[in-house]
């Protein structure tokens, strides 16, 4: 089992909003022993940062890896998911084995892709415990404001909604957010093979399509990829399977990710479900229903799953 020993830990429930946030992670990079680059690709509508760090000696014109969370500013399980991604590469430990891989391939992170829905869920915590901060300042869900597929005939009402009360809407059109278009900048300038964009919670691993439940061009081979992620989870093993399988949505990430550059873009759900029959306190809190309950455990469950995806983009597995 990958560990992250001797790396820094913090965790987003600890962290007192976004820019403590945002002081942990840039200090965490900067003292990196591997080649690490430190981005602002982007600011958020209220004017945050939005970072990547990318690690690695790579060519950089070769195809490398993305991961991504916090696109729904309180799924905070999945913030803690990629952050113990970027500290197994960084950590002294592993060493070895991420030279090894950031050599091929360079490894890309964007933890914090949706800041003042972050910002927002930290404040609700701390003033009433419940949180519903899914959405960026404007109200847009930004994993519907992508441009594949973005004005669906029919289809599940949660695929994306035109209307602004919702939990899904898509924004006024595509890209029509400056987080969203962050994204496409950097993937626009960025050689990617693989994309992992993690969220909470589900205990499921997806590809392409998002949209439609047809199998797209890669399906096998994406599917054989999602099937090696989940032989190395310990603990739960996870579905696996198309994301319309899982949630059909459109103007989705992935989709625009697969279709429009090639990428082989995968989604992470990290953790059970966190609504329990049992505690009232659970009933009305999509904080707590992103949230699963062991954490921890999820997080553990899914590392050398992650540490695989890169490898395979690094072309050291099939």
């Amino acid at each position: 089992m990958a560990t992250t020993a001797g790396a820094a830990k913090a965790r987003f429930k600890n962290f007192s909003g976004y820019k403590d946030f945002e002081d942990h992670f840039l200090a965490l990079c900067e003292n990196a022993k591997v080649p690490a680059e430190i981005s602002k690709i982007g600011e958020s509508v209220e004017g945050r940062a939005i970072w990547t760090v990318s690690l690695g000696d790579a060519d950089p014109s070769a195809p490398g890896v993305l991961y991504s969370s916090l696109t729904h500013g309180h799924e905070f399980v999945a913030g803690d998911m990629c952050l113990d991604v970027l500290r197994w590469f960084l950590s002294p430990e592993n060493r070895d084995a991420s030279i090894e891989m950031l050599s091929r391939a360079r490894a890309h992170f964007l933890p914090v892709a949706n800041p003042d829905a972050n910002e927002r869920a930290h404040r609700e915590l701390r003033k009433y415990g419940v949180s519903f901060a899914r959405k960026n300042a404007n109200g847009v869900d930004l994993n519907r404001n992508f441009p594949a597929h973005f004005y669906p005939e029919g289809g599940s009402p949660v695929m994306a909604s035109n209307l602004p009360f919702t939990l899904v809407y898509r924004g006024e059109g595509p890209l029509s957010e400056p987080e969203s278009r962050a994204f496409r900048d950097f993937v626009e300038k960025t050689p990617l093979r693989a994309s992992l964009a993690i969220h909470s919670p589900g205990r499921f691993i997806g590809y392409p399509f998002c949209h439609t439940n047809a199998p797209c061009p890669h399906s096998k081979e994406m599917r054989a990829i999602a099937d090696a992620m989940r032989a190395r989870q310990p603990f739960f093993k996870y579905r696996v399977g198309s994301e319309f399988t899982y949630l059909p949505t459109s103007g989705d990430l992935d989709d625009w990710l697969y279709e429009e550059h090639g990428i082989f873009a995968f989604l992470l759900e990290v953790g059970k479900l966190g609504l329990r029959f049992e505690d009232p306190a659970t009933w009305l809190n999509m904080y707590a229903w992103c949230n699963a309950p062991e954490a921890e455990k999820e997080i553990a469950n899914n590392l050398d799953a992650c540490v695989y995806f890169a490898r395979w983009a690094a072309g050291l597995e099939k």
